[in-house]
Protein backbone atom coordinates (compact mmCIF):
# COMPACT_ATOMS: atom_id res chain seq x y z
CA UNK A 1 0.00 0.00 0.00
CA UNK A 2 2.75 2.11 0.26
CA UNK A 3 3.80 2.16 -2.79
CA UNK A 4 0.31 4.84 -3.21
CA UNK A 5 2.39 7.31 -1.16
CA UNK A 6 5.69 7.46 -3.18
CA UNK A 7 7.48 10.78 -3.30
CA UNK A 8 4.60 12.48 -0.66
CA UNK A 9 4.56 15.39 0.59
CA UNK A 10 3.41 16.20 4.25
CA UNK A 11 1.54 19.17 5.87
CA UNK A 12 -1.55 19.48 3.87
CA UNK A 13 -3.25 22.35 5.14
CA UNK A 14 -7.86 22.33 5.40
CA UNK A 15 -10.13 19.56 5.10
CA UNK A 16 -9.79 16.40 2.67
CA UNK A 17 -12.17 13.23 1.99
CA UNK A 18 -11.36 10.46 0.72
CA UNK A 19 -12.58 6.69 0.80
CA UNK A 20 -11.60 3.72 2.92
CA UNK A 21 -12.96 0.71 3.91
CA UNK A 22 -13.61 -1.00 7.48
CA UNK A 23 -14.50 -4.87 9.06
CA UNK A 24 -17.64 -4.45 11.59
CA UNK A 25 -17.36 -6.66 14.56
CA UNK A 26 -20.48 -8.31 16.55
CA UNK A 27 -21.93 -4.96 18.35
CA UNK A 28 -21.51 -2.84 15.24
CA UNK A 29 -18.53 -1.25 15.40
CA UNK A 30 -15.39 -0.63 13.07
CA UNK A 31 -12.80 -1.39 13.17
CA UNK A 32 -9.49 -1.03 10.30
CA UNK A 33 -8.96 -4.11 8.20
CA UNK A 34 -5.37 -4.17 9.39
CA UNK A 35 -4.86 -3.45 13.05
CA UNK A 36 -8.43 -4.79 14.24
CA UNK A 37 -7.53 -4.79 18.18
CA UNK A 38 -8.73 -0.58 17.23
CA UNK A 39 -12.06 0.67 17.31
CA UNK A 40 -13.31 3.53 15.13
CA UNK A 41 -15.12 6.01 17.28
CA UNK A 42 -18.30 8.32 16.46
CA UNK A 43 -17.05 11.68 16.45
CA UNK A 44 -12.95 12.87 15.59
CA UNK A 45 -10.72 10.11 15.97
CA UNK A 46 -7.22 10.79 16.65
CA UNK A 47 -4.33 8.86 15.29
CA UNK A 48 -1.47 7.15 17.31
CA UNK A 49 1.57 5.21 16.25
CA UNK A 50 2.20 1.68 17.86
CA UNK A 51 5.33 0.83 15.89
CA UNK A 52 8.35 0.68 18.53
CA UNK A 53 10.77 -0.88 15.94
CA UNK A 54 11.97 -0.71 12.38
CA UNK A 55 14.23 -2.01 10.05
CA UNK A 56 16.94 0.74 8.57
CA UNK A 57 19.01 -0.50 6.07
CA UNK A 58 22.99 -0.66 5.72
CA UNK A 59 25.99 -2.19 4.19
CA UNK A 60 28.38 -4.04 6.13
CA UNK A 61 32.21 -5.15 4.65
CA UNK A 62 32.67 -8.86 6.02
CA UNK A 63 35.54 -10.79 5.62
CA UNK A 64 35.17 -13.72 3.08
CA UNK A 65 37.32 -16.30 5.77
CA UNK A 66 34.07 -15.81 8.52
CA UNK A 67 30.65 -16.73 8.92
CA UNK A 68 28.38 -13.89 8.86
CA UNK A 69 25.45 -15.08 11.38
CA UNK A 70 23.87 -13.29 14.57
CA UNK A 71 26.42 -11.99 16.46
CA UNK A 72 28.93 -11.00 14.37
CA UNK A 73 30.24 -8.16 14.78
CA UNK A 74 29.39 -4.79 12.13
CA UNK A 75 32.68 -2.82 13.25
CA UNK A 76 31.59 0.45 15.07
CA UNK A 77 30.40 -1.33 18.03
CA UNK A 78 26.63 -3.01 16.48
CA UNK A 79 25.95 -6.36 16.46
CA UNK A 80 23.95 -8.40 14.41
CA UNK A 81 21.06 -9.17 15.56
CA UNK A 82 18.87 -12.25 15.38
CA UNK A 83 15.74 -10.49 13.85
CA UNK A 84 18.16 -8.57 11.40
CA UNK A 85 17.78 -9.42 7.70
CA UNK A 86 20.61 -10.30 5.63
CA UNK A 87 20.50 -9.71 1.86
CA UNK A 88 20.40 -12.57 -0.52
CA UNK A 89 22.88 -10.50 -2.85
CA UNK A 90 26.23 -9.83 -1.89
CA UNK A 91 29.21 -8.05 -3.60
CA UNK A 92 32.58 -9.46 -3.89
CA UNK A 93 35.22 -7.11 -2.81
CA UNK A 94 38.56 -8.01 -2.36
CA UNK A 95 39.09 -9.87 0.75
CA UNK A 96 35.59 -8.99 1.93
CA UNK A 97 31.99 -9.74 1.20
CA UNK A 98 29.20 -6.56 1.30
CA UNK A 99 26.42 -7.15 2.70
CA UNK A 100 23.61 -5.68 2.60
CA UNK A 101 21.52 -5.99 5.80
CA UNK A 102 18.50 -4.52 7.46
CA UNK A 103 19.29 -3.77 11.46
CA UNK A 104 16.09 -4.10 13.62
CA UNK A 105 16.30 -1.03 15.28
CA UNK A 106 13.84 1.24 18.07
CA UNK A 107 11.64 3.92 16.60
CA UNK A 108 11.58 7.02 18.71
CA UNK A 109 8.14 8.75 18.97
CA UNK A 110 7.23 10.96 16.44
CA UNK A 111 4.28 12.76 15.27
CA UNK A 112 1.79 11.27 12.95
CA UNK A 113 1.90 10.54 10.16
CA UNK A 114 5.15 10.22 9.83
CA UNK A 115 6.12 10.07 5.86
CA UNK A 116 8.82 7.26 6.32
CA UNK A 117 6.27 5.22 8.14
CA UNK A 118 2.49 3.61 8.08
CA UNK A 119 1.01 5.56 10.86
CA UNK A 120 -2.25 7.27 10.43
CA UNK A 121 -5.97 7.23 8.91
CA UNK A 122 -5.67 5.75 5.28
CA UNK A 123 -8.06 6.99 2.56
CA UNK A 124 -7.95 7.18 -0.91
CA UNK A 125 -9.60 9.53 -3.41
CA UNK A 126 -10.65 7.02 -5.63
CA UNK A 127 -13.58 4.86 -4.43
CA UNK A 128 -13.14 1.97 -6.91
CA UNK A 129 -9.56 1.39 -5.09
CA UNK A 130 -9.05 -2.52 -4.05
CA UNK A 131 -8.01 -1.62 -0.65
CA UNK A 132 -12.11 0.78 -0.37
CA UNK A 133 -13.61 -2.37 -0.93
CA UNK A 134 -11.23 -5.12 1.15
CA UNK A 135 -13.86 -5.02 4.05
CA UNK A 136 -17.27 -4.99 5.21
CA UNK A 137 -18.13 -1.76 4.84
CA UNK A 138 -17.13 1.52 2.54
CA UNK A 139 -18.19 5.08 3.34
CA UNK A 140 -16.12 8.65 3.61
CA UNK A 141 -14.04 9.96 6.23
CA UNK A 142 -13.48 13.76 6.75
CA UNK A 143 -9.58 14.90 7.77
CA UNK A 144 -7.76 17.58 9.37
CA UNK A 145 -4.65 18.11 11.10
CA UNK A 146 -1.14 16.29 10.17
CA UNK A 147 -2.27 14.97 6.14
CA UNK A 148 0.66 13.18 4.06
CA UNK A 149 -0.72 12.88 0.36
CA UNK A 150 0.45 10.29 -2.30
CA UNK A 151 -0.73 9.36 -6.11
CA UNK A 152 -3.93 7.76 -4.74
CA UNK A 153 -4.32 8.40 -1.27
CA UNK A 154 -3.59 9.74 2.19
CA UNK A 155 -2.95 9.24 5.49
CA UNK A 156 -3.82 11.95 8.22
CA UNK A 157 -3.78 12.41 12.09
CA UNK A 158 -7.23 13.41 12.35
CA UNK A 159 -10.37 11.77 10.74
CA UNK A 160 -13.90 11.63 11.75
CA UNK A 161 -16.83 9.06 9.50
CA UNK A 162 -19.02 11.26 7.45
CA UNK A 163 -21.06 8.59 5.12
CA UNK A 164 -21.37 4.53 4.89
CA UNK A 165 -22.80 2.65 2.38
CA UNK A 166 -26.26 1.38 3.18
CA UNK A 167 -27.18 -1.66 0.91
CA UNK A 168 -29.76 -3.15 2.52
CA UNK A 169 -31.57 0.76 1.78
CA UNK A 170 -31.92 -0.99 -1.74
CA UNK A 171 -33.50 -3.86 -0.72
CA UNK A 172 -37.30 -1.99 -0.31
CA UNK A 173 -37.97 -3.33 -4.02
CA UNK A 174 -37.22 -7.19 -3.01
CA UNK A 175 -40.50 -9.53 -2.64
CA UNK A 176 -41.38 -9.47 1.20
CA UNK A 177 -40.36 -12.96 1.66
CA UNK A 178 -37.09 -12.46 1.06
CA UNK A 179 -36.99 -10.37 3.66
CA UNK A 180 -37.35 -13.09 5.77
CA UNK A 181 -34.13 -14.29 4.65
CA UNK A 182 -31.60 -15.40 7.65
CA UNK A 183 -29.09 -13.65 5.75
CA UNK A 184 -30.78 -10.92 4.45
CA UNK A 185 -31.76 -10.27 8.55
CA UNK A 186 -28.30 -10.40 9.66
CA UNK A 187 -27.20 -8.32 7.30
CA UNK A 188 -29.86 -5.57 8.53
CA UNK A 189 -29.06 -5.72 11.90
CA UNK A 190 -25.32 -5.26 11.47
CA UNK A 191 -26.11 -1.76 9.57
CA UNK A 192 -28.84 -1.14 12.35
CA UNK A 193 -26.64 -1.73 14.70
CA UNK A 194 -23.99 0.67 13.00
CA UNK A 195 -26.47 3.65 12.48
CA UNK A 196 -27.12 3.16 16.49
CA UNK A 197 -23.36 3.19 17.20
CA UNK A 198 -22.50 6.05 14.64
CA UNK A 199 -25.93 8.50 14.65
CA UNK A 200 -23.75 11.54 13.30
CA UNK A 201 -22.71 9.40 10.17
CA UNK A 202 -25.14 10.24 7.41
CA UNK A 203 -26.20 6.77 5.24
CA UNK A 204 -26.44 6.17 1.65
CA UNK A 205 -27.54 3.38 -0.44
CA UNK A 206 -23.60 3.53 -2.67
CA UNK A 207 -20.51 5.63 -2.98
CA UNK A 208 -21.76 7.54 -5.77
CA UNK A 209 -24.86 8.94 -3.76
CA UNK A 210 -22.75 9.41 -0.58
CA UNK A 211 -20.09 11.77 -2.65
CA UNK A 212 -23.20 13.85 -4.02
CA UNK A 213 -22.84 15.21 -0.76
CA UNK A 214 -19.24 14.85 0.49
CA UNK A 215 -16.80 15.34 -2.40
CA UNK A 216 -13.86 13.49 -2.90
CA UNK A 217 -10.65 14.85 -5.02
CA UNK A 218 -7.13 15.16 -4.38
CA UNK A 219 -5.80 18.77 -3.83
CA UNK A 220 -4.12 20.78 -6.06
CA UNK A 221 -0.45 20.46 -5.68
CA UNK A 222 0.14 23.81 -4.97
CA UNK A 223 -2.47 23.31 -1.97
CA UNK A 224 0.47 20.62 -0.27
Amino acid sequence: MNRHFAGAVPLFTGVLRGYRGWNVDGLGRLRPLVDQSKIWQPGLNIASCGVTHRFESTQVNFPKDRIFEPGASLGGGLVLGPLDRVGVFSVENGDFRTFFVDRWVPEEAHAVPKADCTCGFWAYFRGDSEYVHAGHVVGIIETQGRIICGSSGFRAQKARIVALVDPTMHWSWLPRRWHRSPVLREYSDVFAKLRTNYPSVRFYPSLSSAKRDFRVQAPPSSMV
